[in-house]
């Protein structure tokens, strides 16, 4: 629940009148939802004098036994939950790891298939136009020019692709962020990046437009206007 304090603010707990002494930034886990106490003024308020149920084990030192402070702790309080921050910690960034690279591979998938079809967008393009196709050949069109005409259509839906792509996401992934109150992190408008994606997407799309563009090349005029 988001009491809407600020520093300096009071707030009442059970009949009893606190100074808000900081407020801490949203993190994105449970502790964003929690309010933090001197551990023997709650015991006091709570009438549970020496009593806990939870522990959480900070030590400022990088070689401090951790395991055994907590096995230690468990022996002596077997009724109290004993955790050290730095197993929270790994076992979080062990879950953030397993969903960056989950999103690698979605995007991975996504980005095989919108080449296929690509692909298959401009075979059917060139199916459908091989009359038109024939005619620019009996125009005096070379294969070089056809394969230009097809391969700037990849080019096109490349540019067009990224470009709403890059912007579609800015504003889905900003509105994203607000239905999930997560502040402090804002996804700008960044030219280098969207000329990079836009880039890569061109590209992307003219190796994926190429062959059919090759197969639109190596069609004979001759075979074409026989049909008409």
């Amino acid at each position: 629940m988001n009491l809407k304090l600020k520093t300096g603010d009071e707030v009442n707990l059970n009949g009893k009148l606190f100074k808000v002494s900081g407020i801490l930034e949203k993190v994105g886990s449970e502790e964003d939802y929690l309010v933090f106490i001197d551990i023997l003024t709650l015991q006091q308020m709570t009438a549970l004098i020496n009593k806990g149920n939870f522990i959480e084990i900070s030590a400022l030192c990088s070689g401090c036994p951790i395991d055994e402070i907590v096995a230690e702790l468990e022996k002596v309080i077997p009724d109290v939950k004993i955790n050290a921050l730095q197993k929270i910690v790994k076992q979080r960034m062990s879950a953030i790891h397993f969903v960056q690279h989950l999103s690698y591979m979605v995007s991975g998938v996504i980005l095989i298939t919108s080449c296929f079809m690509i692909a298959l967008f401009i075979f059917n393009s060139v199916n459908e136009r091989k009359k038109e196709i024939g005619i620019l050949r009996s125009m005096g069109y070379s294969s070089g020019d056809i394969f230009i005409i097809f391969s700037f259509e990849g080019v096109l839906i490349g540019f067009l692709s990224g470009l709403v792509g890059y912007l579609l996401s800015l504003m889905v992934s900003n509105s994203v962020l607000k239905y999930l109150h997560v502040e402090n992190i804002n996804f700008s408008f960044n030219l280098l990046e969207m000329l990079f994606v836009v880039i890569a997407m061109v590209l992307l799309s003219l190796i994926s437009a190429s062959y059919p563009s090759y197969k639109a090349s190596t069609i004979e005029p001759a075979d074409t206007i026989v049909s008409l």
